[in-house]
């Protein structure tokens, strides 16, 4: 044996060819001088149980600090620790070192489908997939951090089971969008609009504009409520106001505002039509009721509109049955003779015909009586025009239906003493037929003493009486015995001039 500085040289006779060699190993842990890293320490050699960060390689593979042999070093080695004698073959920055344990930071979010990488697979030269938990190229931000801008996604899960709060982390799993209104606008779209990234849209931003499509500050309200009543601009009146929506608001009827969002503010009954109050207290009425039965500029004029306040005068007189605020309107039914107005005219209820007259056979609401005769014909009410008709009928309600001068009549003359003549050079009036009350019953005019029935053309001539019986200017004064209108020749005797 040899002395060596540690100890004594442990020498080994090998034959080989025929020659003997002699096998060096200094430090007598078994390993030839030859391949022995460290000849002073029978501790360290190949084969030999590595101790990790002790800056000492114990199995002589060139490696202390890169446990998982992916090339680079733990960054949890100890302060101060020298690892330049290893340099050859490993770098800086291992975030997880160890294959033999999972550290919690590195174990995959569960029921998303990732793999779980292994120890080497995660070092500063990995590619990072993103939110299934580790850290795989060991940059130092978060693995739910896409965009970088210091907010975890609120669309992937953690691996504690929480949520970030960053609606837009740059995959398509986040939902920067309110997609309302109709908006189908994608969020790559938006953000190359307005010049942004995803690292601008976070809960970390201060303002959110309204009505762009963004919910920029993740607020998870929706960018077209800014009234935040829970209804989109697009779905409400009055996006402002959060007292005026389609649902959960109380209509203040006739304060030319739509609280409840149904494009109705002054027809309360639902018929389609507005009073003319509204019409003067709200300018812009037709805003709330113009598409009301498609009506427009026209739909005013409703008399009755509170379902719950019938006045009066629209109720139904005894024996009609009752309507509705909604069954009263300008081109409503309007039953004649009930009382009420119900299409609006503001005429009577009791001028059937519309003649301006009303009927004399029924009740009004005061207890009295119009005095048209006939109220389902408009041609007959007082003073109309009397026509000659069959059969008769009495057009002016006087009564009478053989009138002085009606149309169509004939010409009838005055007959004082009813003896069928006519009063001589009278000029007669029109009647339809002979009119026995004035006594204009006669077709003629000569009568030549109206106020003598014996007296008239054509009666007994008595002779020498000094009247002209038969009306023919003249008195009798022979007798004619034989009727031929000259007096006897044998001697009649003369009785008078």
């Amino acid at each position: 044996m040899f002395r060596t500085l540690s100890g004594f040289v442990a020498l080994a006779a090998l034959t080989a060819c025929g020659a003997e060699w002699t096998v060096v190993d200094m430090d007598g842990d078994g390993v030839p001088f030859s391949e022995d890293c460290d000849e002073s320490n029978a501790d360290i050699g190949p084969g030999m149980d590595e101790i990790w960060y002790d800056g000492i390689d114990q199995n002589c593979d060139g490696n202390d600090a890169d446990k998982d042999g992916d090339g680079f070093i733990s960054v949890d080695v100890p302060a101060g620790y020298d690892w330049t004698a290893f340099e050859a073959h490993v770098a800086e920055g291992d975030c997880w070192d160890d294959p033999d344990s999972i550290p919690a930071d590195y174990e995959i979010v569960e029921g998303e489908g990732f793999t779980q990488p292994t120890a080497a697979e995660v070092n500063p030269d990995a590619e990072d997939s993103w939110y299934d938990g580790p850290d795989q190229d060991c940059g130092g931000n978060s693995d739910f951090d896409q965009d970088g801008d210091g907010y975890d996604s609120n669309g992937w899960t953690r691996q504690d089971g929480t949520l970030g709060d960053d609606c837009a982390d740059g995959t398509d799993r986040d939902d920067a969008l309110q997609l309302a209104c109709g908006d189908d606008t994608t969020l790559e779209e938006l953000l190359e609009l307005y010049g942004w990234t995803t690292a601008d849209v976070n809960a970390g931003q201060a303002t959110d504009e309204w009505y762009d499509g963004l919910d920029a500050n993740c607020d998870g309200e929706s960018d077209y409520d800014s009234d935040a009543d829970g209804f989109d601009t697009c779905d409400e009146c009055d996006d402002t106001d959060p007292d005026k929506k389609p649902t959960g608001a109380e209509e203040i009827w006739y304060d030319c505002a739509d609280d409840d969002c149904d494009g109705n503010d002054g027809d309360q009954d639902g018929d389609g039509y507005v009073s003319v109050e509204y019409t003067e207290a709200c300018p812009n009425w037709e805003e709330f009721s113009a598409h009301f039965n498609g009506l427009g500029a026209d739909g005013y004029g409703d008399c009755v509109d509170d379902p719950a306040d019938i006045p009066t005068e629209y109720t139904p007189l005894p024996g009609y049955s009752s309507i509705d605020a909604q069954d009263i309107h300008p081109t409503a039914y309007d039953m004649v003779y009930d009382g009420i107005d119900a299409d609006c005219a503001g005429d009577t209820d009791f001028d059937g015909d519309g003649d301006g007259y009303e009927s004399d056979d029924d009740q009004q609401r005061d207890g009295s009586y119009g005095s048209d005769c006939d109220d389902d014909e408009g041609t007959t009410y007082p003073g109309a025009q009397e026509y000659c008709e069959t059969p008769a009928v009495d057009s002016d309600c006087d009564g009478d239906d053989n009138d002085i001068n009606s149309i169509g009549g004939s010409t009838y003359y005055y007959d004082g003493d009813e003896d069928t003549y006519g009063e001589l050079d009278n000029t007669g009036a029109t009647y339809c037929e002979p009119n026995e009350t004035t006594k204009y019953t006669s077709e003629s005019n000569d009568d030549c003493d109206d106020g003598d029935n014996t007296i008239y053309p054509g009666a007994t001539e008595i002779i020498a009486d000094g009247v002209d019986d038969d009306c023919d200017n003249s008195d009798l004064c022979y007798v004619d015995d034989d009727g031929d209108g000259w007096g006897d020749d044998d001697g009649s005797t003369v009785v008078g001039d």
